[in-house]
C-alpha cells in the first residue's frame, strides 16, 4: 500500500495539499474469463464445460442426468487480503435448472461451504470470509453445480469469475469529511 501527498497552486498563489490519498494493492489474485484453455478444470460425467464463441464458458446438463459438477484446479489464496469473489452469469434463464456455488478445500474436516445457489443470470459478488468464516491463507477450488428437472438440456454462460480485493477504486479519499487546508504562501496575512 502506498500514500501519496498531494499539491496544488492556483493563479492567486494559494496552495492545497491532501495527505491522505491511498493507493491499494493489485485488485485481482485469480481470474477465469474463458479466453484461453479449460483443460485444468475438472469435470465429471454430468456436465459438459465449453467455450462459446463469445468467449464464455458454458456448463451443460444432458437431458438425462439431473446434477453434476464442473471445478476450478485448487488455488491457495490470502482471504484476507483478496475476500471478494465475483462471477458474472450471462445466461441463466430456465427456472426449472438452477446452479451452486460450492467451495471445497482439502483440509479435516471436509468443508464445502456453498455461497451461493440462484437460478438468475446477473453479476454475483460474494464477500467470501463473512460468508464461510473462512481467514488468512486457504487453498480451495471453486465448483459449479447444475441441477435440472427438464428432459431437455440445460446450460448457463459464465463471463467471468475472478477472487480480488474489496476495494473498487483505485484511489480513495480516507478524510472524513473532506477538508481543504489552504496555505498562504504570499504570507501577506489574507487569510
Amino acid at each position: 500500500a502506498y500514500w501519496f501527498r498531494v499539491y496544488a497552486t492556483n493563479a492567486a498563489g494559494y496552495s492545497a495539499q491532501s495527505s491522505n490519498l491511498y493507493y491499494p494493492p493489485a485488485g485481482k489474485v485469480w481470474e477465469e474469463a474463458f479466453g484461453g484453455s479449460i483443460s485444468t478444470w475438472i469435470t465429471n460425467e454430468n456436465l459438459g464445460l465449453n467455450i462459446n464463441g463469445a468467449g464464455q464458458g458454458v456448463i451443460t446438463i444432458p437431458a438425462t442426468s439431473d446434477w453434476g459438477t464442473v471445478q476450478t484446479p485448487p488455488m491457495t489464496v490470502d482471504l484476507d487480503q483478496y475476500p471478494v469473489f465475483e462471477m458474472s452469469i450471462t445466461k441463466a434463464d430456465h427456472p426449472d435448472s438452477g446452479y451452486v456455488i460450492i467451495l471445497k478445500d482439502n483440509e479435516f474436516p471436509y468443508t464445502q461451504p456453498v455461497i451461493l445457489q440462484d437460478t438468475r443470470s446477473g453479476t454475483m459478488v460474494l464477500n467470501l470470509p463473512e460468508i464461510t468464516g473462512w481467514h488468512g491463507t486457504r487453498t480451495f477450488a471453486v465448483a459449479i453445480g447444475l441441477s435440472s428437472a427438464a428432459s431437455v438440456d440445460r446450460s448457463i454462460e459464465v463471463d467471468y469469475l475472478t477472487l480480488r480485493t474489496d476495494r473498487n477504486i483505485a484511489w480513495e479519499e480516507t478524510a472524513n469529511p473532506l477538508r481543504t487546508t489552504w496555505i498562504d504562501e504570499v504570507d501577506d496575512g489574507a487569510l
